[in-house]
């Protein structure tokens, strides 16, 4: 790398915190017309670092690689890609498994843990995910599966065993009489479920959503 592009990378490694086992070893301006421009940043293990099994905890050393894309943040003016050839590590309790990258989540399928929050800060500000779409230049499929699977993994761990007064309010959907009923933990200004129907298979959903996740029903 010429010293402006070793310049920008470490840039570019700090604000992603990478740790010693990740290096970006180039940063490559990529022309795109007649659209933007684009940077594309591609990071790899550090060689002679062994990384941190997610199903053991321990740590290993590399089994294969498999190639793995994610959309970041903008920098400056441009659309921002990384490139990484991720790890599989040689896990000898139940074979390979694939490291964790400190860039985004595990389960992420196309966007950093940084590109993830600024679009969960935009939604939980009422925006309309084409607008979110629009302002990050993404495909609003690939949003909504995104936050579909944040408010999925959110819900997973909500603790229901306080909530004591619940509101609930229905709203139609569509014209016609297909309705959506919220139920809100009033104390904890929390939305617990929102579920599709307004009768009393409605109402023995959210009752079993309540016990399983600590509630009395």
């Amino acid at each position: 790398m010429n010293p402006q592009t070793q310049m920008l990378a470490a840039i570019i490694s700090k604000s992603l915190n990478l740790g010693d086992e990740w290096t970006v070893v180039d940063v490559e301006m990529r022309e795109c017309a007649p659209d933007p421009d684009e940077l594309h940043v591609y990071i790899e293990r550090t060689p002679g670092h062994a990384l941190r099994c997610p199903r053991c905890g321990a740590m290993h050393g590399v089994y294969d690689t498999r190639e793995r894309t994610w959309r970041h943040l903008d920098i400056w003016q441009y659309k921002t890609y990384i490139h990484c050839k991720v790890p599989r590590l040689d896990c000898g309790d139940g074979g390979p498994v694939t490291a964790e990258v400190p860039w985004a989540a595990p389960d992420a399928k196309h966007f950093t843990a940084l590109f993830e929050a600024q679009v969960l800060v935009m939604a939980m500000s009422s925006m309309p995910v084409k607008g979110i779409a629009k302002v990050m230049r993404e495909h609003d499929t690939r949003i909504w599966a995104m936050l579909g699977r944040s408010v999925a993994g959110a819900h997973a761990e909500a603790d229901f065993s306080g909530v004591t007064d619940v509101g609930v309010d229905e709203t139609a959907r569509k014209r016609g009489h297909n309705y959506l009923t919220s139920f809100v933990d009033l104390d904890g200004e929390r939305v617990m479920l929102c579920e599709l129907g307004k009768d009393a298979g409605t109402v023995a959903e959210f009752a079993r959503e309540l016990a399983g996740h600590g509630g009395d029903p």
